[in-house]
């Protein structure tokens, strides 16, 4: 500890004394005067500082969340029902804050839901995704008649931080819906192979369910 200032030799040395003090304010004196005149003496000192997250004005860069671990596959059930007075309505995360979802009452024959991808796993830049949801849809018979007609869809999605949305329409006012991963890609977009997943935290082998949102 050549360059180390005498206040803190004692702190820093391993054959010191375990019981040894220093002067707080004499500390406090000392950092002053080293901010101004000696700050190279903190060299050999390494800080380290974990980024939780970090947010850009350009939106072309890629956000990341801390200790992501989303389920490859998940089956949730939104019942919005009971809200009446709402005509745009936002779900709870869900999925380890990974997805939400949204309904939007445009009129009384038309409604639209959207899912949304919030985040994505570090290292991960875009994940194809098959869907499965029930949708409520009005059949004209006729200038007068109407009949609900409802129906399972199923289709297929790829998700990223550029294109992060999924709608459809539907006048349901309970959703059932079941998510799953099929393919997964770095930030480069090459294919990433299953077993390897988990190094990403991503469990394949589990299913999210009953997801109450």
């Amino acid at each position: 500890f050549i360059n180390a200032h005498n206040a803190f030799k004692s702190i820093l040395s391993k054959n010191s004394n375990k019981s040894a003090m220093v002067n707080k304010s004499s500390i406090r004196k000392t950092l002053k005067i080293m901010e101004v005149a000696d700050i190279a003496l903190l060299s050999d000192i390494t800080l380290f500082t974990k980024v939780l997250r970090i947010e850009y004005d350009n939106h072309n860069f890629i956000d990341y969340y801390c200790n992501l671990q989303i389920f490859a596959k998940t089956k949730c059930k939104w019942d919005i029902s009971s809200i009446t007075d709402k005509d745009i309505i936002i779900s709870n995360k869900f999925n380890d804050n990974c997805w939400c979802l949204m309904y939007n009452e445009t009129d009384k024959d038309e409604s639209k839901y959207e899912l949304r991808l919030l985040y994505l796993p570090n290292g991960i830049g875009k994940i194809n995704v098959k869907l499965s949801y029930n949708v409520e849809t009005i059949k004209r018979k006729g200038r007068r008649k109407k009949k609900v007609h409802s129906y399972v869809q199923h289709t297929k999605h790829v998700f990223s931080y550029q294109y992060n949305r999924f709608r459809w329409n539907s006048l349901s006012k309970i959703l059932n819906m079941s998510i799953q991963i099929t393919k997964v890609f770095d930030t480069k977009y090459e294919v990433i192979e299953e077993c390897d997943w988990g190094i990403y935290q991503i469990r394949n082998n589990h299913t999210c369910a009953n997801i109450n949102i």
